[in-house]
């Protein structure tokens, strides 16, 4: 332990003390993996420290109101790296503070760390004092804690100036490492850093290295003493390995979280695909060679296999974070195919060509997916459906002599299964693809008519509609836009760290 630490608490013990000032202490920051336990440790150390020095009260983080729309420890466990002086401004504004405590960790030389503590003078807006400890995280920190609590003490009285620096009062220090470490984080960080609670939304900005958390950091945290990082946050420790590599503040994982819950979700896509989506009608007239009535009748009309374009529109609602329910209504393209004739008794007609005309057909149904991992950027997709497929009626395309049937409008019956990935976007855009698979369980896919009999030769009245697919591929893609959602619980689900 720097002896410097013990000359300058006997230098600031003495004197009066003024009635209780309150301290907020937030979260101190990490600058390395390694050492996210240990800056734990050494914040609830400075906590017990100042909270049990004459003159001071701390304020636990429990007992400061939400920033925003983020409870307080959720706010302070998710400050942004190099931001910690500004966000422990915000939360001491917040809890309506004098003093508020801020630090950073870093690995030294050995088993020492560099601990930089800023004391903040809340009501004034100004960084008070700064000053970096270098010292053996085993054996100096409740010694390194009750310095802190000293230097908080004098500041309290106002013994301590604007932008003070802890070398005026112990001049022995290691004034290279401390001006290294803390000389540029005084007023000019702290204008940049700070701001009022209004821009909670922007916490995040700036740039900066995040070095990779990996899973021998997480196996070595494991075998720390005391709390664990995955802990104080609420998660299990491969949660935590994900969130510590997914460059998201703590705000912002547990928000992408609550995926689609509570969020209405809607989808336009275009794409390519096989489906019965086309069309035929066939009919036969068979005249009497006397008065040219009709003798015998014989047509039919079915859905026709086709592929083509397709393109819809999908509205759905999230009723689990990874789960939605909703509704589909769709066109896909295709050809019908009009092939009318009338034959007189006893006379030979001339085939001629059928008429090819464009259709569509259309579907609508319900649908269920399914997307896990909703905090990754880009995730997988999988899905049921269940539709309906309608094809056009003869009537839309032509206009029939008298004694033809119309027939009802033909239909397929589908379950379909769906396969994709969806990437965000933004907030609330994701572009999506999907591959369904639809497979034909039932419907009226098509009728026919036979009447009268001794006109039509067997070659005519022999054709028969083309059979059916059962199962049919197509690929669409398109956007969804998300609109609501559930909201973050403001409540804090982690106790006061001084109730440990």
């Amino acid at each position: 332990m720097n002896p410097s630490f013990l000359l300058l608490w006997t230098a600031l013990s003495s004197g009066a003390w003024a009635s209780d000032v309150e301290v907020l202490i937030p979260t101190f920051q990490s600058t390395n993996a390694g050492t996210d336990a240990v800056a734990e440790d050494i914040r609830v150390a400075v906590q017990t420290a100042v909270d049990e020095t004459s003159g001071t009260a701390v304020l636990g983080i429990a007992s400061v109101p939400a920033v925003g729309d983020l409870a307080a420890i959720d706010y302070s466990e998710s400050c942004p790296p190099g931001e910690y002086v500004g966000c422990a401004f915000v939360l001491g504004e917040a809890g309506r503070v004098s003093l508020a405590i801020a630090g950073v960790v870093s690995p030294g030389d050995g088993p020492n760390v560099l601990t930089e503590v800023h004391v903040v003078d809340v009501q004034q807006s100004v960084d008070l004092i700064s000053f970096v400890g270098d010292f053996d995280p085993a054996t100096g920190t409740e010694s390194f804690a009750e310095t802190v609590a000293a230097v908080v003490a004098s500041a309290a009285r106002g013994e301590v100036k604007a932008g003070g620096d802890i070398r005026a009062a112990a001049p022995i220090l290691d004034a290279d490492r401390a001006e290294k470490q803390a000389a540029a984080r005084q007023l000019d960080q702290l204008q940049k850093e700070i701001g009022g609670s209004g821009d909670v939304g922007d916490a995040n900005v700036g740039e900066f290295v995040a070095e990779k958390y990996t899973v021998d950091d997480l196996a070595d945290d494991m075998q720390t003493d005391g709390s664990k990082p995955w802990d104080r946050v609420g998660m299990s420790a491969q949660e935590y390995l994900r969130y510590k590599n997914s460059g998201m503040n703590l705000f912002e994982w547990r928000s992408r979280q609550l995926g689609r819950k509570g969020q209405v979700l809607l989808r336009a896509f275009g794409g390519y695909g096989q489906a019965p989506s086309g069309g035929k009608y066939y009919a036969r007239q068979g005249l009497s060679a006397t008065d040219l009535s009709v003798v015998e009748t014989y047509a039919f009309h079915s859905l026709v296999d086709s592929g083509g374009g397709r393109y819809g529109l999908e509205a759905a609602y999230g009723v689990l974070p990874e789960l939605e329910v909703g509704l589909q209504i769709g066109w896909t393209t295709g050809r019908y195919t009009v092939d009318i004739r009338k034959i007189t008794e006893g006379q030979v007609s001339n085939p001629r060509e059928p008429d090819e005309l464009a259709n569509s057909a259309m579907w609508f149904g319900g649908q269920v997916l399914y997307a896990p991992f909703p905090v990754w950027p880009a995730r997988p997709v999988i899905g049921l459906s269940f539709s309906n497929l309608r094809g056009q009626p003869i009537t839309t395309h032509y206009q029939l002599d008298s004694g033809l049937p119309e027939f009802d409008r033909p239909n397929s019956v589908r379950v379909g299964f769906i396969p994709g990935v969806e990437a965000r976007l933004g907030d609330h855009l994701d572009f999506f693809l999907h591959a369904p698979l639809n497979f034909a369980i039932g419907g009226t896919t098509g009728d026919q008519l036979k009447t009268g009999a001794g006109v039509l030769p067997a070659a005519e009245t022999g054709v028969t509609a083309d059979p059916l697919k059962s199962v049919y591929a197509g690929i669409q893609a398109g956007f969804q836009v998300r609109f609501l959602g559930a909201e973050l619980d403001k409540r804090s689900t982690l106790d006061d760290p001084m109730e440990l």
